[in-house]
C-alpha cells in the first residue's frame, strides 16, 4: 500500500509547454569548421582541458578554436578504426577509445597509438568479424579500463597487455541479442564495488567482488523485472536514469537501495520513442533522443516538456533530430554530439531568445514587424507591421494572440483609414496608433479599432500624429505645430513658432516626444534640431549639429532618456547621438568610432548604462562609461533588407528588437556574466608544415632551420555565450599585443636563433573579463655556423692568418720604406747639393762685384767704404753660419738680406729699390738660409736696372707665405744664369713643407711665394 502510493506520488502528469519564445538557441560545429565527420559518437573532455570528438570517420583533438583529426592509415603508428563509439580516459592520462574494430589507446604525450583487438566471445566464436565491435568504453575509480562489446564484456589486463572476456551475461548463444550491453548502457556503482548495465533484458549489475550479476533472474522487484533498457545515464547529482522502451518512460532509480525514485511517462508527447540517450543539465533539465529522431528536454521542476527539432530554415534551431552524446561545461554550456554536427546552447546565459513569430502568424509572410511596445496593464505586447497593415496582440507567456487588420478599421470624419504607425501610447489603458493620416484606438473587448478622439474642442481637421500625456495634460502634434489639451478644464491651447524657419533656413516640424527627467516636452523638429517647451509653453530650438559637413547626411529617427536623464537618439546616416539637457552639450558616435552601422533606426538604454542599437540583423551595445562598442550579428533574415526594426525596453529591463518577422528578446544583465575563467589552451605549433602537440610542457625546442611557426590555441570557454578573442605577444618580436582573427593563431617567419617567450591571453569583447595568462618558452638552437664556438673559432683563425698577413706586409713595408728613405735622402742629397751649389756661387760673382764697388768708394768715400766694407762681412759671415742648417728663423734672414740690399744699392744706387713690409708676430717664423738673397740676386740678374727705370723689388707677408715681387723688365741676355736657382729652392720645399713654393709671371711683374715654415 505504501510502495503504490510512494509511486503514485512519483508519477507525475507531464504536458508539453506551448511554443512561446524558445531559450534554446543552438550554435553549431560542423565539417566546415574542420571536424572530421558530422556523424558524433561520444565526446571526452580530458585532464588537460582538451576535448576529444569521437565520429563515425574519425578521432577530433579540439582545442576550443581548431580541430586535429586523427584517421586510420597505413602505417604502423595510427588509430585501428575510424568509427569511434566510445572515449575514456585512464588514471596515467592516456586516452581509451572504442571502435568497429577493436580498442584503441593514445598516448597524447608521445603521439603513439596502441592497438588491440577484442577478444571472441566464448558464446559466438564463429561470429569473430562481428563481435570485434566494442561500443562502450571506462575507466573506474580504481583505474581499471572496461569495455562491452556486442556480446562481452571486457577488462584489461595490463600484467598480460590484453582484454579478457568476463563471464557472459547471457545464458546462452541464441539469447546473446537481448543482452547486448546497449551503446551509452554502462556506469561505475558509486560504491565503486561494481558496474550498472543497460540490456534489452533490463538493467544488470555486476558485483567486482563476488563476479555475480544480479539482474532480472535473481531479483523480482521493479527495478529488475521487465524492462527494456536503454539509454543508462548518472547526473552529476548522483542521480541514475534509464529509459525503458517498453513503458515509453524514463525512470530515476537509487543505485543504493535498487529503488525507482521518480518516473516521467513520454508516451504522450514522444508516443513513437525509443531510448538512446539521457542527459541531465545543471539546470536539472533531462535531455532525452530516441531512435524515432525526436529529442525532448523535460524541466525537471515543472515536468514541461519541450520538444526540439532541426529547422532547415532556421539556423539557431538544433542540427540533427537526433544525438549520441551530450557534455556539459563549467559555464553551463551544453555540447550536443548530433548526427549532423555538434550543436552547443547555454539557456540559462544565453543573451537572448527568440520568437519566431511567421510560425504562428502565417500572414505575416512578406510582410515585417516594425513596431513594438509593451501594454502596462497586463504586459503583452503590441505589434505593428510595416507593410500590410496588421495590429497584434500577443501575450509572450501563452503564446495567444489577437490580431487587427487595419483594413477592417473605422474612417474618420474625413474618410481616412490609419497609414503606417509612428508610435503607439496607452490612453486610458487604450492603445492608441499614432499614424500619417491620424490617431486610431483599439478596443481589445470589441476587437474594433476606431478613431481616437481627446475631446470636441480640439478641431476636427487637426490631424494628430503624435502625442504625449502628462498629469493630464495631452500635448498633440500634426508634424507641423502643437497643442496643448487641458483634460481637466477641456481647454485647448495652441502653441506657435516665434519665427517662420529655424535659424539654417529649415523648415520647422515636430517628431516624437519626450518627457525629460525635469518634465520639459522635447521633440525632434529637424535635421540637427531638437526642441523643447520651456515654462511658458514657448517652443525653445536647440541646434546639435558641431560638424555640418558630415552631420547634414541623416536625421533622427528615434529619442529616448537613460536613468540619468541624457538623451540617446538614432540618427538614420549618421549613427548614435547623445545630448546632455542640462548643458545642451552633444556628442555623436559613426562606424569609425566602433557602432557597428551608420544605419540606425532606433536606439535604446537599458537599466544598465548601456545603449543598444539595432541596423538590420546586427546589433551594437555602447557602454558610455567604456567609450566601447560590443557588436554582433545574429543569423536572421540576412538575405532581406527590405524592413525597419523596432527595439523596445520591456518592464522586466529586457529589450525586445524585431528582425523582419522575428522578435528577439535580450537580457542585458548577461552582459557582464563571466564565465568560469580558464587559462588559454595553445593547441600545437606548426613548424614548417609539420604539427607539433603542446599539452603539459610548455617550453619548445626548435633546430635553426626551424624558423617558420604557426602558433595555434584556443580555449573551451563558448565563444557565442562569451563572446571574447585572444591577444598574443612574442617577446622580443611583438612590441604590442595582437589581437587575433578568426583562425586564432600566430604566425612568425624567419625568426632568428635565440629565447622567446609567447604570451596569449583571452579578453572579453564588451571588456568584462580577462583569462590568466598562457606562456610558452620556445628556444630556436643556433646554427653551427652561427654559434659562439664556431665564430670565436673564425675570430681564432683569422686573427692568425691576419697576424701572418701583417708580418709579411710590415717586412715588405720596412723593405720598400727602407728604399723610399733612401730615394729620398738621395733626392735631398742632390736638392741641397745642388742648392748649396747656388749658395757658392755667391762667392766668385758677388765678390768680384763688391770689391770692385768697395775700390772706387775707397778713392772717392772712404768712410761709405768703411761701411761697405762691414756689410759685405756680415754677408759672408751669415752665409758661412748658416750653410749647415735646412732653416733658420725669418728675422736672421731679414738681416742678412738688408745687408747684401745695402751692397746692392751702393752698387746701383738708385736704380735699385727693395721694400721690405713684414710684421713682428711673423720674424720667429723659420725659412730656407738665403731665399731672400737668391730670390733679389735674381731679380738683379735678370732684370735692367737704370735710373730711368728703376728695379723695385717688394717683399711683404701674404697667407703665410713670403712674397717677393718684383717689376718685370727682363735683359735680352743673362750671362751668369744657369736656371737651377728656383727648381732647387721648390725641390727642397717639397721636402719641408706640405705648401709648395708659387711662381707666377705675369706681363708686367715676376712673383714668388715661399711658405713660411
Amino acid at each position: 500500500m505504501v510502495r503504490n502510493l510512494l509511486f503514485a506520488c512519483l508519477f507525475l502528469s507531464v504536458t508539453s509547454a506551448p511554443g512561446q519564445g524558445s531559450p534554446f538557441i543552438f550554435h553549431h560545429l560542423k565539417e566546415k569548421d574542420g571536424l572530421s565527420n558530422n556523424s558524433i559518437n561520444c565526446f571526452l573532455k580530458d585532464s588537460r582541458g582538451i576535448l576529444w570528438v569521437g565520429t563515425v570517420d574519425g578521432l577530433n583533438r579540439f582545442d576550443g578554436s581548431h580541430f586535429y583529426i586523427f584517421k586510420k592509415k597505413k602505417q604502423a603508428n595510427s588509430i585501428i578504426n575510424n568509427v569511434i563509439h566510445s572515449l575514456c580516459e585512464d588514471k596515467q592520462r592516456n586516452i581509451w577509445g572504442a571502435t568497429d574494430n577493436g580498442i584503441f589507446c593514445y598516448n597524447p604525450e608521445t603521439n603513439v597509438f596502441k592497438n588491440y583487438l577484442s577478444p571472441n566471445s566464448r558464446l559466438a566464436p564463429s561470429t569473430s568479424n562481428i563481435a570485434r565491435a566494442v561500443y562502450n568504453i571506462m575507466c573506474d575509480s580504481r583505474g581499471n579500463i572496461w569495455a562491452t562489446g556486442i556480446w562481452t564484456v571486457l577488462k584489461f589486463n595490463s600484467s598480460k597487455d590484453v582484454f579478457e572476456e568476463n563471464e557472459p551475461l547471457a545464458p546462452s548463444s541464441d539469447s546473446l541479442y537481448y543482452y547486448e550491453v546497449r551503446k551509452n548502457g554502462i556506469i561505475e556503482d558509486p560504491s565503486g564495488d561494481g558496474l550498472w548495465l543497460a540490456t534489452r533484458r533490463g538493467i544488470h549489475f555486476y558485483n567486482f567482488k563476488t563476479r555475480q550479476v544480479l539482474n532480472f533472474k535473481n531479483h523480482r522487484d521493479t527495478l529488475f523485472t521487465g524492462r527494456r533498457v536503454a539509454a543508462l545515464y548518472k547526473s552529476a547529482s548522483g542521480q541514475f536514469w534509464f529509459f525503458d522502451n517498453n513503458a515509453k518512460q524514463i525512470f530515476g532509480f537509487d543505485p543504493a537501495t535498487r529503488t525507482i525514485t521518480r518516473r516521467i511517462d513520454m508516451a504522450a508527447a514522444m508516443p513513437d520513442a525509443i531510448g538512446a540517450t539521457l542527459f541531465e543539465d545543471s539546470e536539472h533539465r533531462l535531455w532525452f533522443s530516441s531512435w524515432s529522431a525526436e529529442i525532448a528536454v523535460v524541466d525537471l521542476h515543472t515536468n514541461n516538456i519541450t520538444r526540439l527539432k532541426n529547422d532547415k530554415n532556421d539556423p539557431l534551431s538544433i542540427a540533427g533530430d537526433f544525438f549520441w552524446c551530450a557534455a556539459e561545461d563549467k559555464d553551463g554550456t551544453l555540447w550536443l554530439g548530433t548526427l549532423s554536427g555538434i550543436s552547443k546552447c547555454n539557456a540559462s546565459k544565453s543573451l537572448y531568445k527568440i520568437y519566431r513569430m511567421e510560425e504562428k502568424l502565417p500572414f505575416l509572410k512578406g510582410n515585417s514587424i516594425r513596431l513594438m511596445v509593451e501594454d502596462p496593464t497586463d504586459k503583452s505586447w503590441w505589434l505593428v507591421t510595416r507593410n500590410t497593415l496588421f495590429a497584434i496582440h500577443y501575450f509572450p507567456e501563452s503564446g495567444k494572440h489577437d490580431v487587427y487588420d487595419f483594413q477592417l478599421a473605422e474612417k474618420d470624419i474625413r474618410g481616412a483609414l490609419p497609414a503606417p504607425v509612428f508610435k503607439i501610447r496607452f490612453i486610458n489603458n487604450k492603445p492608441v496608433l499614432c499614424t500619417h493620416t491620424g490617431a486610431w484606438q483599439i478596443e481589445a473587448t470589441t476587437h474594433k479599432i476606431i478613431p481616437f478622439t481627446l475631446s470636441r474642442s480640439i478641431d476636427a481637421d487637426f490631424v494628430i500624429r503624435g502625442m504625449v500625456e502628462q498629469n493630464g495634460i495631452y500635448y498633440l502634434s500634426d508634424g507641423k505645430e502643437i497643442i496643448k489639451y487641458d483634460s481637466f478644464k477641456d481647454k485647448v491651447d495652441r502653441i506657435k513658432y516665434p519665427y517662420e524657419k529655424l535659424k539654417d533656413g529649415q523648415p520647422h516640424g515636430i517628431g516624437e516626444f519626450l518627457i525629460a527627467k525635469d518634465n520639459k516636452i522635447w521633440f525632434s523638429m529637424a535635421i540637427g534640431w531638437l526642441g523643447y517647451l520651456d515654462e511658458k509653453n514657448e517652443i525653445i530650438p536647440i541646434y546639435t549639429i558641431t560638424n555640418k559637413d558630415e552631420e547634414m547626411n541623416g536625421y533622427f529617427t528615434s529619442i529616448a532618456a537613460d536613468k540619468k536623464g541624457k538623451f540617446w537618439l538614432a540618427n538614420r546616416g549618421i549613427g548614435l547621438y547623445s545630448v546632455d539637457p542640462s548643458n545642451r552639450s552633444t556628442k555623436y558616435w559613426t562606424e569609425a568610432d566602433g557602432l557597428i552601422h551608420n544605419i540606425i533606426d532606433v536606439a535604446v538604454p537599458d537599466d544598465f548604462g548601456n545603449v543598444w542599437c539595432v541596423a538590420y540583423n546586427k546589433f551594437s551595445v555602447f557602454t558610455p562609461s567604456l567609450g566601447s562598442f560590443y557588436n554582433f550579428t545574429l543569423p536572421l533574415s540576412e538575405a532581406n533588407l527590405t524592413y525597419d526594426n523596432g527595439l523596445t525596453r520591456l518592464s522586466n529591463g529586457n529589450i525586445l528588437a524585431s528582425v523582419q518577422n522575428d522578435l528577439v528578446e535580450f537580457y542585458p544583465e548577461r552582459l557582464s556574466v563571466r564565465p568560469n575563467i580558464i587559462k588559454p589552451f595553445i593547441g600545437s605549433i606548426n613548424i614548417a608544415g609539420k604539427e607539433k602537440f603542446i599539452d603539459s610542457n610548455n617550453s619548445v625546442l626548435l633546430d635553426p632551420e626551424e624558423k617558420f611557426l604557426s602558433i595555434k590555441f584556443g580555449m573551451l570557454t563558448d565563444n557565442e555565450t562569451f563572446p571574447y578573442s585572444f591577444e598574443y605577444k612574442l617577446e622580443g618580436i611583438d612590441e604590442n599585443w595582437v589581437t587575433t582573427g578568426v583562425s586564432n593563431q600566430a604566425i612568425y617567419n624567419k625568426l632568428p636563433a635565440g629565447k622567446y617567450t609567447f604570451h596569449l591571453i583571452a579578453r572579453a569583447k564588451n571588456g568584462a573579463w580577462q583569462s590568466p595568462e598562457t606562456t610558452m618558452k620556445i628556444k630556436i638552437r643556433t646554427a653551427f655556423f652561427k654559434s659562439a664556438w664556431f665564430y670565436t673559432l673564425i675570430i681564432v683563425i683569422v686573427s692568425v692568418l691576419l697576424l701572418l698577413f701583417y708580418r709579411f706586409r710590415i717586412n715588405k713595408q720596412r723593405q720598400l720604406h727602407a728604399l723610399t728613405n733612401k730615394a729620398q735622402l738621395l733626392e735631398k742629397e742632390k736638392t741641397l747639393v745642388m742648392y748649396e751649389s747656388l749658395k757658392q756661387q755667391l762667392n766668385p760673382h758677388f765678390l768680384f762685384n763688391s770689391l770692385t764697388s768697395l775700390n772706387s768708394l775707397i778713392e772717392t768715400e772712404p768712410k761709405a767704404a768703411s761701411v761697405f766694407l762691414d756689410s759685405l762681412s756680415k754677408t759672408y759671415r751669415y752665409v758661412l753660419k748658416s750653410r749647415d742648417n735646412e732653416t733658420v728663423p725669418l728675422i736672421d734672414e731679414i738681416k742678412f738680406a738688408e745687408n747684401y740690399v745695402k751692397l746692392q744699392t751702393t752698387r746701383f744706387e738708385k736704380g735699385f729699390i727693395v721694400n721690405m713690409s713684414i710684421p713682428e708676430e711673423f720674424y720667429h717664423r723659420k725659412i730656407v738660409p738665403v731665399a731672400l738673397q737668391n730670390m733679389i740676386e735674381n731679380a738683379i740678374k735678370h732684370n735692367i736696372i737704370d735710373e730711368d727705370s728703376p728695379l723695385q723689388v717688394d717683399i711683404f707677408i701674404k697667407n703665410d707665405y713670403v712674397v717677393v715681387q718684383n717689376n718685370l723688365q727682363k735683359k735680352k741676355f743673362v750671362e751668369t744664369s744657369n736656371k737651377h736657382g728656383l727648381v732647387s729652392m721648390e725641390s727642397l720645399y717639397r721636402y719641408l713643407s706640405n705648401r709648395p713654393v708659387e711662381i707666377d709671371e705675369s706681363n708686367n711683374f715676376f712673383t714668388v711665394k715661399i711658405p713660411l715654415l
